[in-house]
């Protein structure tokens, strides 16, 4: 029973990228997307470019960096571990708050 209703979640789910779902699906993997930085030209290949970029040792060695092993990971929209889950861990580990949740802002806009 919980592997049906788990496949068929799946099926349902389709192509959608669930580190962020609101990233077009990339159709094409072969396409070389770039541009201006501008969501039309929007490269859903995205984290697989930036993970070569900062796990290369010749850019960590640039950086100063210890050598180690980078990974992305999104936040609110990211469809593996939300925000409810996140808020949820974190109050699970029963730490001390230092400063209170906030929304985040860039050029006077909610970061989501």
């Amino acid at each position: 029973m919980c592997e049906d209703t788990t496949y068929k979640a799946w099926v349902e789910m389709g192509n959608t990228d669930t580190y962020n779902i609101y990233a077009p699906n990339c159709l094409n993997p072969d396409t070389n997307a770039s541009g201006t930085g501008s969501i039309n030209v929007f490269d859903p290949r995205w984290q697989s470019i930036l993970l070569s970029y900062l796990n290369d040792f010749v850019v960590q060695k640039a950086f100063h960096a210890q050598p180690t092993s980078w990974d992305v990971c999104s936040g609110d929209t990211d469809g593996r571990v939300t925000i409810t889950s996140s808020r949820y861990s974190i109050n699970t580990l029963n730490l001390p708050i230092e400063t209170a949740w906030r929304p985040w802002y860039l050029n006077k806009e909610v970061i989501t």
